[in-house]
This record gives C-alpha cells, structure tokens and sequence, in this order.
C-alpha cells in the first residue's frame, strides 16, 4: 500500500511532527507558554539563593509568577 500526501504538513502530521509554519491553537499555544514560564521560574528559583537575592532578582521572580498566574487564568477562560 502507497500513501499520498498533498501537503507536506500532511506528510509531517502523519509523522506526528508540527510543522513550525503550521499554526497553532490558542490552548496549545498558551499550554507551551505556560510549561516555558515554569521551566525559567523552576530554574531561577533553583539557581537564586533565597536568603541573599538580589532586588532584580527577586522583581524578576515576581514578574514570572504574575505572568504565569495571568496565563493560567486565559487559559482557564479559554477552556470554558
């Protein structure tokens, strides 16, 4: 049996690959965005000793964390 694509995107979605041009939903997109905000607030945390941060550092914590928190709530809205 031969298979046919007409598309490459066909071609790579039967691979289970995306293609990067191919767009994306709002909820994959904002799911992305949210596991990337925690991978960088995972790590700062790690890296950044609580007891003696710095100013910037801890402004920049917070910056994550309000970012994350109003992505969570779009994405909640989203899902509803």
């Amino acid at each position: 049996m031969m298979l046919t694509f007409h598309r490459h995107s066909d071609l790579l979605s039967s691979l289970g690959v995306i293609a990067l041009n191919e767009p994306q939903s709002p909820i994959k997109q904002l799911v992305q965005e949210i596991n990337e905000l925690e991978r960088q607030l995972n790590e700062l945390k790690r890296n950044v000793p609580m007891h003696s941060a710095s100013v910037s550092q801890l402004v920049r914590i917070e910056e994550l964390e309000e970012e994350l928190t109003a992505k969570k709530a779009k994405l909640a809205s989203l899902r509803t």
